[in-house]
């Protein structure tokens, strides 16, 4: 759970300073290839900016694997996804943040996708690389948004996310 302050009656928040945002999507694909596709579309954009892992963050704390998806046993993409990450130790009771090697990326965000679609309860949260030029977040409909944090980065990722079939919408 994010921090509350009583005294206002609401979730304390924190974001850091955002040079720049979009929301981005891809051309129409088909419901069942859509995950990979994202997958690699997210993959080249990070290989073209050459950073070598992203970290993957929540803002609430809970665990990532929530009951509902643990528990599903009528959905092959979820149950697949769930023995994806208990295998590699991101079992039912974590909750904190993971730095994931490009190399590793494409199935990662297979798998990280489908729960993000096919759990309401479970809270993406945020994506960064380790110098923290931006953040990212994936929305259960499959649009990205990104943070940019440092005006440098611009360029880079202009260029980078034109190498990509992301197209910038107006979210």
């Amino acid at each position: 759970m994010c921090p509350y302050d009583v005294n206002t009656d609401e979730e304390i928040f924190y974001f850091p300073k955002v040079f720049k945002s979009g929301w981005y999507d891809l051309p129409s694909t088909p419901k069942r290839l859509f995950p990979k596709r994202i997958a690699a579309e997210l993959s080249n954009l990070i290989l073209t900016c050459e950073f070598k892992s992203l970290i993957f963050l929540s803002d609430k704390d809970s665990p990532w694997i929530t009951k509902l998806s643990a528990n599903r046993s009528d959905h092959p993409p979820i149950i697949k996804a769930v023995e994806y990450f208990e295998s590699n130790k991101l079992g039912k009771k974590f909750n904190g943040g993971i730095e994931v090697p490009v190399t590793d990326l494409p199935e990662f965000i297979r798998h990280y996708f489908c729960l993000i679609r096919s759990d309401a309860s479970f809270h993406a949260g945020y994506f960064s690389d380790p110098s923290q030029l931006f953040l990212g977040c994936i929305h259960h409909s499959g649009e990205v948004q990104f943070c940019l944090l440092n005006k440098k980065f611009d360029l880079t990722f202009s260029a980078a996310i034109a190498k990509t079939k992301f197209r910038k919408n107006n979210r």
